[in-house]
């Protein structure tokens, strides 16, 4: 997976770089209608579900009961989270690549292969993406429409934390995820989502630049 993303970038996102902002936002629009509607092709318009050997298992403890799958995307999440915070902030490679997203001339001055920077954040963004996909499947049922939904949820978790933190990306996480789960004490589960949305919408207005994000200037 990381590998199709490297070549996305190469063949599709690196043609339309420069660009003018309508040709980005068309192009990779166009994209993403091509991967939703391949997969419908593929693998069809069904809601599937993904069997494992531990689906099923209740946890307990006390009072407390969860899901075995949704433990262990809790889990990988943290992992996978904390072993990105290291390698952005503790790794040469890793501080090239935000070296680049904050200037990119700068960065080129520097000795930076930028192309390649490129390469590996669009490889990683697609591979990270693709064991959340994964630890999702577990529990909750596939079909081809499912990413808008959790791309807008992710959006607005990015957003809350600050552009640019993935710390504040963890924090913002755990935050609206907890107030999902208690507003469902109040109002009906299947409006749960509403609370993400009006915590973003309170954020935007209180502070845009999210909880950890820096103000950016001119």
């Amino acid at each position: 997976v990381f590998i199709l993303g490297v070549l996305t970038q190469k063949f599709i996102i690196e043609k339309i770089l420069h660009a003018p902002l309508v040709s980005q936002i068309t192009a990779t629009f166009a994209l993403l209608l091509i991967i939703r509607y391949g997969a419908e092709v593929f693998f069809g318009p069904f809601t599937r579900r993904v069997s494992t050997g531990y689906t099923g298992i209740i946890l307990r403890y006390g009072a407390i009961s969860f899901p075995l799958t949704r433990g262990i995307a809790f889990v990988a999440s943290i992992i996978v989270t904390t072993a990105l915070y290291f390698f952005l902030t503790k790794t040469y490679i890793g501080i090239a690549l935000r070296a680049v997203s904050q200037n990119r001339i700068a960065a080129e001055l520097l000795g930076i292969d930028v192309n390649k920077m490129y390469y590996l954040a669009f490889g990683l963004g697609v591979g990270i993406s693709a064991v959340g996909g994964s630890l999702l499947s577990t529990f909750y049922p596939i079909y081809p429409e499912m990413g808008a939904f959790f791309c807008l949820i992710a959006f607005i978790i990015v957003v809350f934390g600050g552009f640019g933190s993935v710390f504040g990306a963890y924090i913002s996480g755990i935050i609206i995820g907890v107030a999902e789960c208690v507003s469902a004490l109040f109002i009906p589960p299947t409006l749960k989502d509403v609370v993400a949305f009006g915590l973003f919408i309170i954020m935007v207005l209180i502070r845009p630049t999210g909880l950890f994000g820096a103000k950016l200037g001119l």
